[in-house]
């Protein structure tokens, strides 16, 4: 527990400042705190900063813990802190959606550094990349993902017409191309 030491040299309420690891249940909670300050000698209030005290959403039996990534470090680009993840909007990636990404293109070439995915989605191939600190997410075969520093030598998009096997909706290269993605 701590004291506020305001500038008055009075004290303020006890802080409890401990993470706690119980589970609870109820409903989802958002508090906004929003402070206002007055100029001393004024009647006029005058707008301070701005405090917000988020309370992510948690489920019944997440660890209250588990939530505290998200309340640290922000979401960024208007990801969305859910449980103890940010859940990013389309074409952003990262652990705190701070990495941008955009298919640049299909590529017939080889990256050295073959990822160990499973299932195979544009956005698990720019993730695991973006872990790596690669600047090139490519997808092959449906169901392969690499990662590489540089690209050159782009061709028709219709060689990469194989759907990924994580998520039809996108193609995840050809047989020997690549559906390239550019990490920002």
């Amino acid at each position: 527990m701590s004291k506020c030491s305001c500038s008055s040299g009075s004290t303020g309420p006890e802080i409890d400042s401990a993470v706690t690891t119980e589970t609870f249940s109820g409903p989802f909670i958002t508090n906004q705190i929003i402070t206002t300050v007055r100029v001393e000698g004024s009647t006029d209030a005058v707008s301070g900063p701005t405090i917000t005290n988020q309370i992510t959403t948690i489920k019944a039996g997440v660890s209250t813990s588990a939530a505290v990534s998200c309340l640290v470090i922000p979401c960024q680009n208007h990801g969305d802190c859910l449980n103890d993840n940010c859940q990013c909007k389309p074409n952003y990636a990262g652990d705190y959606c701070q990495k941008a990404y955009s298919l640049s293109g299909c590529y017939l070439i080889s990256f050295a550094v073959e990822t160990n995915l499973s299932v195979v989605t544009p956005l698990a191939c720019v993730e695991a990349c973006i872990g790596m600190t690669f600047d090139y997410a490519g997808l092959m075969g449906g169901n392969r993902c690499f990662c590489g520093t540089t690209i050159s030598g782009g061709i028709q998009a219709s060689t990469c017409y194989i759907s990924c096997n994580g998520d039809s909706a996108y193609k995840c290269g050809g047989a020997t191309t690549m559906s390239v993605y550019h990490i920002v």
